[in-house]
């Protein structure tokens, strides 16, 4: 059985239901299908009547998350679900009709992978601006690795938009102390989906590109703007000494190493923003601004590795060729 699982805390009224009339149009494998709606605590509760599920082509309920935040959403899905086999959907996200079809060939192909991500191609409201290049896409997860299926191996993982990932993997990586973060209320973190990946490593599964999955990600006109992707940057500076304690055990003795980068960090951060030419919202500019947040969110999280708890305990080490 295949889980479809939508976790959405305020979605954009006229997303969510795109993302809800794709599912229906879906094309169905020769398994059972469930869709699991998990309400993460949105303001105006969400019930199956709401989100127009009666008559949906497959059982489909809905479950309210208090515990904010897409990780806490996501083990709710993983804990609730029926499926063998979960399939993590953004309210935002557009799947192809072909999608499950997809995700049950490639698993039944592989059954070493613990987990399989696709093609994340862009749906823009607007034009993209004229300073926004390709580049830029990779921060709205949006991602396309060409047409051959990857093994992903280092630090390479799938996003987490419509990944499908084998629930027994799953549910064991949810036992696990998590130390990234992730998206949370409007806190704009993005690590839950580079450390489950990491884990089901750890535990012995691969983890895969499969190029023939395919879905499409609204990005509205607010997404488009530079004081969101540098929101995105600054979660990302957060996140990045942590994903590095995946690969690089942290010791004692490195606190002391860690606050030297900090330093480092705040310092080059503050020549980033300087640098920044007058002219507006150029295209070096946004990458000037970017590049500053970033580090001024890595400076911040390196000092919190510095002088907070050896959070290094629970993180296993990588082995980059598995």
């Amino acid at each position: 059985m295949i889980s479809v699982c939508i976790c959405t805390h305020n979605a954009v009224p006229a997303i969510l239901p795109r993302c809800i009339a794709a599912l229906r149009g879906l094309r169905l494998p020769p398994v059972p299908v469930e869709l699991v709606v998990v309400d993460n605590r949105c303001d105006e509760p969400l019930s199956a009547s709401t989100l127009g599920l009666d008559g949906f082509p497959f059982p489909a309920r809905v479950i309210r998350e208090e515990t904010l935040g897409l990780t806490s959403a996501r083990i709710r899905a993983g804990a609730e679900a029926w499926g063998d086999v979960l399939v993590f959907v953004d309210d935002d996200n557009l799947l192809a009709p072909d999608y499950l079809l997809e995700v049950h060939r490639c698993l039944a192909l592989r059954p070493g992978a613990g987990a399989i991500g696709g093609r994340i191609a862009p749906l823009s409201e607007v034009p993209l601006p004229d300073w926004f290049d390709e580049e830029f896409l990779s921060y709205l997860a949006c991602i396309d690795r060409g047409d051959e299926a990857l093994r992903m191996l280092h630090e390479k993982t799938p996003y987490g938009a419509g990944l499908a990932v084998r629930t027994k993997a799953f549910r064991k990586v949810a036992a696990q102390t998590l130390v990234l973060g992730d998206r949370k209320g409007s806190e704009l973190r993005s690590g839950g989906d580079t450390e489950l990946c990491y884990r089901l490593r750890v535990e012995g599964w691969e983890v895969w590109y499969e190029p023939t999955l395919r879905l499409q990600h609204w990005l509205p006109a607010r997404r488009l703007t530079v004081g969101y992707l540098e929101s995105l940057s600054h979660g990302f500076g957060l996140d990045r000494p942590r994903i590095e304690l995946f690969w690089f055990r942290g010791t004692w003795k490195r606190r002391i190493a860690y606050l030297r980068r900090s330093l480092k960090d705040s310092r080059e951060a503050r020549r980033a923003a300087a640098a920044i030419a007058p002219g507006g919202e150029t295209n070096e500019n946004v990458r000037r601004r970017l590049r500053a947040r970033f580090l001024e969110g890595q400076a911040r999280s390196l000092r919190e590795l510095a002088f907070g708890p050896p959070i290094w305990r629970g993180v296993p080490i990588v082995d980059p060729e598995r």
